[in-house]
C-alpha cells in the first residue's frame, strides 16, 4: 500500500495522484469503518459500569448500524445532487461530531443518539469512497484499490479490539484482551476505580473521531470532484435525457445512456437492484458480522463439543484469520478477478461450515485434535469469507451498474448489507445459544451455496469495466492538474472538449487513434449483470 500510495513504479507503470488519493481514501475509510463498528462492543463493559446501564455487547453496535442503514440512501441522494466530494465532507463531519459527542455522553439517550450520528457518517463513508474510486481509478487497477477496503476494515477492528490492552483492567473487554488475560483483574491487579473506567471508555469512543477527521481534512484540501459526476451533471442539463451534445472524454462514459431518472424504472435498474441485494446477502446473509465480532460463543461451543481444555490462543483464531484472509483476498481479486474470487470464497465457506458436522464421526470426543480441527474450520471460514464476499463485495457492487446507476447500486447494496449486519449483531449470540447448532450450520451452508449458484448465473466479469475509457485523459482534460488545492470543480464540458482537441494531434503522433464509441453490449462491467 505504501508503494502504491507513493506513486512508485509498479508493474511497469506509476500510480497517479488520483489513484494514490483513492488508495488513501480506501485504507483510511476502511479503518474508520472497522474501528467504529467494533469499538461499541469493546467499550460496552466500561460504559455499562460507568453509566449504570444494563446493555449487551451488540446494543450500541446495532444503533450504529441503524444509522448506517438510514445514512446509505441519504448519502446516495447527496452524492447524486451535490457531488462525491460534498457527500464525503458531510459524512466525515457527522462521524467526527458523533464520536466526540458520544465521548461526552452522560445518559442512555445521549449515548444512543450520538452512536446513531456516527452510524450516519459510516453510511456516507462506505458509499462515497467506493463510488469516487470507481470514477477516478483506471479499470485495470480499480479492483485492487477497492479490495483494499476489506483488509483496512480488518485492521480497524483489530485496533479497536486491542485498545483494552492499553487500559486499566476491567475497563473494556475484547477477544484479544480475554486471550491475553488483560481483562482479568485477578491476573493484572485490582480493578480500576470508577473514574478511570469512565475515562477509559470515553477515550476509546473519542478516538473514533481521529480517522474521519483525517479524511475530512483530505477531502477539504486535496480531493477534487469526480470528473464523471461533473460530466453526468453537464449532460443532464438538457433535462436528463442524455440527448444533448457530449464534449470531452469523460462524457464517453455516458454514451448512449438515458438520464438517471429515466433509468430508475427500467429493466437495467431492476437488474442492478437485484444483483446489489444478492451481493449484500452473499456477504452478510451468513451472519458474518456476528462471527467476526463475537467469536467467543463459537469457540466456547467448539471447546464444549470437543471436551478438551481451551488453549489461550483460541480467541485469536478469528481476528487473525480475518486479517490474513482480507490481505489474501485483495491479491486474489487482482490475480483471478472479482467473480472467481467471490465463487471461490463462497464454496470454501460452504465446506468450512459443513466440516464441524463431520468431525465428531472422524475424531470422537473428548479429543484435543478435534478441538484443533474445529478451530481450524472456524479460521478457514473467516479466511474464505474474506477471499470471497468480504473483499469482492465493494468491487462487484460498484461495477454492477452503468455510471448513471452506480450510486443506486452501492446505496441499495449497502442498505441491505447494513440491515443483515444489524440482525446478525443484535441476535447472533441469542440465536446461537438457543437453536440447534447443526441446524444453524446446515442453514448457513445452504445460504452460501445458494448465493454461489445465483452469482454463477448472474455475475459476469469484464477486463474493461469502464468500457476502455482512459480516465487519466479524463482528469487532464477536466483541468484537474491546473486546479488550486481544495478546488471542488473542473473546467466546463466545452473547455474539456477544447483541451481534448488540443491533445488530439499529439495523440496521433504517438500512434493513439481516437477510440470510437462502443456498442452498448461491449461496455462490460467487472462484476456486472450477466
Amino acid at each position: 500500500v505504501a508503494r502504491m500510495a507513493s506513486g512508485c513504479a509498479c508493474g511497469g507503470s506509476s500510480w497517479s495522484r488520483e489513484e494514490s488519493l483513492g488508495i488513501t481514501l480506501t485504507v483510511l475509510g476502511g479503518m474508520h469503518y472497522g474501528y467504529n463498528l467494533a469499538i461499541p462492543a469493546v467499550a460496552a463493559k466500561g460504559i455499562a459500569a460507568s453509566l449504570g446501564l444494563h446493555i449487551d455487547e451488540g446494543y450500541l453496535t446495532s444503533i450504529t448500524l441503524l444509522g448506517a442503514l438510514l445514512g446509505s440512501p441519504l448519502a446516495g441522494a447527496v452524492a447524486e445532487t451535490s457531488g462525491r466530494r460534498m457527500s464525503t465532507i458531510l459524512g466525515e463531519s457527522l462521524s467526527v461530531l458523533g464520536a466526540v459527542a458520544c465521548s461526552l455522553a452522560s445518559s442512555p439517550t445521549t449515548l444512543a443518539v450520538t452512536r446513531f450520528v456516527v452510524g450516519l457518517g459510516v453510511g456516507f463513508c462506505t458509499l462515497c469512497k467506493p463510488l469516487y474510486i470507481s470514477e477516478t481509478v483506471l479499470s485495470d487497477r480499480r479492483g485492487t484499490v477497492l479490495a483494499l477496503f476489506a483488509p483496512s476494515v480488518a485492521v480497524g477492528i483489530l485496533i479497536a479490539e486491542a485498545t483494552p490492552l492499553l487500559l486499566p483492567a476491567g475497563a473494556a473487554e475484547s477477544p484479544i484482551s480475554v486471550a491475553t488475560g488483560a481483562s482479568n483483574a485477578s491476573l493484572v491487579g485490582a480493578p480500576a476505580p470508577a473514574a478511570a473506567v469512565s475515562a477509559a471508555w470515553r477515550l476509546q469512543v473519542a478516538s473514533g473521531a481521529v480517522l474521519p477527521a483525517t479524511l475530512l481534512a483530505i477531502a477539504v484540501a486535496a480531493m477534487p470532484e469526480s470528473p464523471a459526476w461533473l460530466a453526468m451533471r453537464a449532460s443532464g442539463s438538457d433535462g436528463g435525457s442524455g440527448a444533448g451534445p457530449r464534449e470531452g472524454p469523460s462524457d464517453e462514459l455516458l454514451a448512449e445512456e438515458p438520464g438517471a431518472l429515466a433509468l430508475l424504472g427500467s429493466g437495467s435498474a431492476r437488474r442492478v437492484a437485484f444483483l446489489a441485494t444478492l451481493l449484500a446477502f452473499a456477504q452478510q446473509g451468513t451472519g458474518a458480522a456476528g462471527v467476526i465480532l463475537f467469536p467467543k460463543e463459537l469457540v466456547g461451543s467448539a471447546v464444549e463439543l470437543a471436551g478438551a481444555p481451551q488453549p489461550s490462543w483460541a480467541l485469536l483464531v478469528v481476528p487473525a484469520s480475518n486479517l490474513a484472509g482480507a490481505v489474501a483476498g485483495t491479491a486474489l481479486i487482482g490475480a483471478v478477478g472479482c467473480r472467481r474470487a467471490m465463487l471461490t470464497g463462497l464454496s470454501g465457506m460452504t465446506a468450512a461450515t459443513l466440516l464441524p458436522l463431520l468431525l465428531p464421526r472422524l475424531l470422537p470426543p473428548p479429543s484435543a485434535p478435534m478441538l484443533a480441527a474445529l478451530l481450524a474450520s472456524l479460521g478457514g471460514w473467516a479466511i474464505f469469507f474474506q477471499l470471497g464476499p468480504g473483499c469482492s463485495y465493494f468491487v462487484a457492487v460498484t461495477e454492477a451498474a452503468p455510471p448513471r446507476l452506480r450510486a443506486l447500486s452501492v446505496s441499495l447494496g449497502n442498505s441491505a448489507r447494513y440491515f443483515l449486519e444489524l440482525l446478525a449483531i443484535r441476535y447472533f449470540v441469542q440465536v446461537w445459544g438457543a437453536a440447534s447448532h447443526a441446524s444453524l450450520l446446515l442453514g448457513v451452508a445452504a445460504v452460501s451455496a445458494l448465493c454461489a449458484l445465483l452469482l454463477q448465473l448472474h455475475l459476469s466479469e469484464s477486463r474493461h469495466p469502464s468500457g476502455g475509457i482512459d480516465l487519466s485523459a479524463t482528469w487532464r482534460s477536466s483541468g484537474a492538474e491546473q486546479l488550486p488545492r481544495g478546488a471542488s470543480g473542473y473546467t466546463s464540458a466545452p473547455a474539456a472538449a477544447a483541451a481534448d482537441h488540443a491533445h488530439a494531434p499529439a495523440a496521433h503522433e504517438h500512434g493513439h487513434a481516437p477510440r470510437p464509441a462502443a456498442p452498448a453490449h461491449e461496455h462490460g462491467h467487472a462484476g456486472g449483470v450477466g
